[in-house]
């Protein structure tokens, strides 16, 4: 399976900050694929997620190696493919070490949020 990709840091200078890039990958409906969990926590970085449709997938695990991460996306690619061909863009989607993809985040918000609103409305 073959997957195309540009680096970061071939496209971007080092320590560009994330306002300023994520408007490219939006405009050329690119996917991101970080370690950065913090991303999702952002307002700035949200508002620019869903001004620009970006489709974002994060690692859950920190200090992953290119090898490990390499063989996380062998089992995650499938799942990743199929979200974007069923989930509109803007989201955000973790990839747990197991390969596992889930999306964390929409346009409407947090959708752990929202499970857990229905969940508590299901008690009333």
């Amino acid at each position: 399976m073959r997957v195309q990709y540009v680096r970061h840091g071939s496209r971007f200078a080092s320590g560009i900050d994330d306002e300023a890039w994520l408007p490219i990958v939006g405009a050329e409906r690119l996917i991101v694929l970080t370690c950065d969990k913090r991303i999702r926590y952002n307002q700035l970085e949200r508002d620019k997620i869903i001004q620009h449709g970006i489709r974002e997938f994060v690692f859950t695990s920190g200090n992953l190696s290119g090898a490990t991460m390499g063989e996380i996306l062998k089992v995650a690619v499938p799942a990743m493919r199929k979200l974007c061909a069923t989930h509109s863009a803007p989201f955000i989607a973790t990839i747990s070490q197991a390969g596992a993809v889930t999306v964390r985040w929409d346009k409407h918000g947090s959708v752990h949020a929202k499970t857990h609103k229905g969940k508590e409305d299901e008690t009333d």
